[in-house]
């Protein structure tokens, strides 16, 4: 499967995998949102459309959320991954061995993961302005 390179993006593509039926409504985030109902969909996804970041959660059908976060980083690592879970179970977890670059707990209030796209896409686009 041929990589596709990242274009660059105004508003960026912003890829959500959550279980089915807990998509939140896209609102007036800037972005231009993609919602994937499993890993493997966000893989598809991923090479399909090249998201500018993908936010997981950990429990997914299928393909689970760590494995997803893995084989992203593994296949696309320009693609900044941020977990967002009410899992936990993350605590159990060893956090510097999960390929993302943020990790925000569910809530209602979703400052907090506004906040950590932000900071994500700001730390990714200084990535890619370094000269090389």
């Amino acid at each position: 499967m041929a990589k596709p390179s990242l274009p660059k993006r105004v508003a960026p593509c912003l890829l959500e995998c959550v279980q089915a039926g807990h998509a939140r409504p896209e609102g007036k985030s800037g972005y231009r949102v993609l919602t994937a109902g499993s890993g493997l969909e966000a893989l598809n996804l991923c090479n399909a459309a090249s998201p500018g970041i993908v936010v997981l959660d950990l429990r997914m059908p299928g393909l689970g959320g760590l494995d997803t976060a893995r084989e992203i980083s593994r296949l696309y690592p320009e693609i900044p991954v941020i977990i967002h879970t009410a899992s936990e179970g993350l605590l159990r977890f060893d956090l510097n061995r999960i390929p993302a670059r943020a990790f925000v707990a569910k809530s209602e209030n979703l400052e907090g993961l506004r906040a950590a796209i932000a900071q994500v896409l700001l730390q990714r686009d200084r990535r890619q302005s370094r000269p090389a």
